[in-house]
């Protein structure tokens, strides 16, 4: 075990001792079923706290409103250590009420994380997508800006015209474009050999196809929406 991870368990542990401690010293061990079930509680809370952003971690933590899960497990720590005190000052004579506040309180808990979560993947998996569909220009405009500067000053202007074609095109993407988009691919690749070997011809005549392709990849996208 790690020294860093030594003085996290101590840290973690600091308020287990501090609390317990003062709760004895100052209340004794002699106390009824509902004070009982409401120092149980703030300790649930407190693992709570501690266990839930660390099972997490991995995770983007913060919610569509930018709070962090520790924020929230903070918060919730408080309320419960608050109402807990609170029922345990006034030694409340049924358990019931404990449990039934308390449950509310870790209902709202759980709530607030599981729609964090939720709305984490779902962000998640629409920065997966948009980045997939976005490869395609990105690609496309690095070959072709590869091409360009081991082109001779003939063809300099038609490559860097064609690049900035498929760069103001949309970076958004669909199966019904994937042919178009891997035929764009392959004929840039060719016309890099082309360039290599100084067929002027061949240059021509792929930059006019691969002009093409890409107004019906885009004329395609824009019908689709």
């Amino acid at each position: 075990m790690s020294k860093n991870r030594k003085l996290w368990i101590i840290l973690d542990l600091i308020f287990v001792v501090v609390f317990n401690v003062l709760f004895f010293m100052i209340s004794g061990f002699d106390h009824k079923t509902s004070v009982w079930a409401a120092y149980v509680f703030i300790h649930v809370a407190y693992v709570l706290l501690i266990v839930t952003p660390k099972f997490i971690e991995g995770e983007n933590t913060s919610n569509a409103i930018d709070v962090p899960i520790y924020t929230i497990s903070v918060f919730f720590f408080l309320a419960e250590f608050v109402i807990n005190i609170f029922l345990i000052v006034i030694k409340i004579g049924s358990v019931k009420p404990v449990f039934i506040v308390n449950l509310i309180v870790i209902a709202i808990y759980a709530y607030l994380i599981i729609s964090n979560m939720i709305a984490n993947n779902k962000t998640s998996t629409d920065i997966k997508r948009q980045s997939l569909e976005a490869y395609f220009i990105k690609s496309a405009s690095e070959n072709l800006r590869i091409i360009k500067g081991r082109s001779n000053d003939q063809v300099k202007d038609i490559i860097e015209r064609l690049c900035d074609k498929i760069s103001a095109s949309q970076t958004k993407s669909n199966s019904e474009v994937a042919d178009l988009e891997r035929d764009i691919i392959d004929m840039i690749g060719q016309l890099g050999d082309a360039v290599d070997c100084d067929d002027i011809e061949k240059i021509e005549q792929l930059t006019k196809g691969i002009t093409r392709k890409v107004d019906d990849r885009n004329s395609r996208l824009r019908i689709l929406g």
